[in-house]
């Protein structure tokens, strides 16, 4: 296995993707996000900034964790602006709206599935 295939195995087995709003939750994590290296710039947008632009649909925002400690590695930011509409403003057919909102909910259903517990009962 060459060094980038190492590097991917690793990544997908220690790390998680998740929407930034998917959870409660996470609005108290991101208080926690701290930049070691490059003064306070990044983080600053998220602690004060990104849960707005998120739930403005200006920009979408994904947190990347550390599957076992919860963690905020990092995070990522798309600045999607008018690319970006909720379903409901979008014209479509109740059939074309109900299969994607039962798609959004198999997801979500499948990444909570995806969460293991340890024998303390801590989320993972």
């Amino acid at each position: 296995m060459d060094s980038i295939s190492k590097q991917k195995k690793y990544l997908s087995e220690n790390l998680i993707v998740e929407n930034l709003r998917m959870y409660g939750l996470n609005q108290e994590d991101i208080k926690e996000f701290l930049q070691a290296k490059s003064g306070s710039v990044l983080a600053e947008y998220l602690n004060n900034k990104a849960w707005n632009d998120d739930s403005n649909n200006d920009t979408k925002v994904f947190l990347v964790r550390d599957k076992r400690a919860r963690k905020i590695a990092y995070y990522y930011a798309l600045n999607c602006g008018i690319l970006y509409k909720e379903l409901k403003t979008i014209k479509m057919l109740f059939v074309e709206r109900e299969c994607v909102e039962k798609l959004v909910k198999a997801i979500k259903q499948n990444n909570l599935d995806g969460l293991i517990k340890t024998k303390d009962n801590n989320i993972y």
